[in-house]
């Protein structure tokens, strides 16, 4: 059964870190991994590559409002640990080094 791995990008754009995404994510062994992207929910062009390449995504907001997406950040950090928790994913990388590390620590 393959095991469920989590990809989390928050940006809005689709740019080259999120084309490094869909070619990492293509060329997982999908007898092995089953890759799900939690995307922002504003990531259309995103969300339209995913699914051409048959990869699950969750949308959720991200909260990239400069100043009050940093007060709030928590509050995104948490609904994503959460996730994490109910989908049973085994794995978890982010694209945003911040949001690694505070569901890293949350889920030690």
């Amino acid at each position: 059964m393959p095991q469920k791995i989590f990809y989390l990008d928050h940006s809005t754009d689709f740019s080259g870190g999120q084309k490094s995404l869909l070619a990492l994510l293509s060329r997982l062994d999908r007898s092995l991994f089953k890759p799900v992207a939690i995307i922002d929910n504003k990531a259309a062009v995103l969300e339209y590559e995913l699914k051409k390449i048959n990869v699950g995504c969750i949308k959720i907001n991200y909260l990239n409002i400069k100043l009050i997406g940093t007060f709030l950040f928590p509050l995104v950090a948490f609904q994503l640990l959460f996730l994490i928790k109910k989908e049973n994913a085994i794995c978890c990388t982010a694209t945003l080094l911040k949001l690694a590390l505070f569901v890293l620590f949350f889920r030690l």
